[in-house]
């Protein structure tokens, strides 16, 4: 089932759902329901559950972390030195870049923006994937075109041990520094 009223299209074309709008021919997907249960918002070809091309925002995100869903549960050791090997760095996005893909719709070739870059905008903060994946390969994750990203909720728990290691330091210094005295 094919639904066009101007410049905006709805693809009912089994077994996924593509919502189209533009003022142009090949009319870009604005969401793609996968049957997969993945769904894309800017991005025709979503790599996870709900993949965004472009900024998200909500008032929470809430991660499932209740301990009778886990196993083989273990306390991260050497946080403080492995977060030493990673680069904090400040950065922008390329701008255009695109990977061709066919389109289930109508079998034509067109290009899809990988990263909404919006015009002026701000430096980012962030860490290289390819580092990441060096010290803590189980936080990055590779999408359909090959593309890395960072897991960064997940470093916090390393951070809180790395805090905790440094302040076992902290506290073996400070009982030193008491008994010079």
């Amino acid at each position: 089932m094919r639904f066009f009223s101007g410049s905006l299209a709805i693809f009912d074309y089994y077994p996924d759902l593509y919502f189209r709008s533009g003022s142009t021919s090949s009319l870009p997907t604005r969401v793609v329901f996968k049957s997969s249960g993945d769904v894309g918002i800017g991005y025709s070809s979503p790599s996870y559950r709900l993949d965004v091309n472009g900024t998200a925002r909500a008032t929470s995100f809430i991660t499932a972390s209740d301990e009778r869903l886990k196993k083989n549960i273990v306390v991260i050791s050497n946080a403080l030195t492995n977060l030493q090997k990673l680069n904090g760095v400040k950065y922008s996005f390329k701008e255009n870049m695109t990977v061709k893909r066919k389109s289930t719709v109508d079998g034509e070739m067109y290009e899809e923006s990988l990263i909404n870059i919006v015009k002026d905008q701000n430096n980012k903060m962030g860490l290289i994937a390819q580092n990441v994946r060096e010290i803590f390969p189980e936080l990055v994750y590779e999408d359909n075109d090959g593309y890395l990203g960072v897991d960064y909720v997940s470093l916090i728990p390393v951070l809180i041990e790395a805090i905790k290691e440094q302040q076992a330091q902290i506290d073996i210094l400070n009982k030193k520094i008491l008994s010079i005295k």
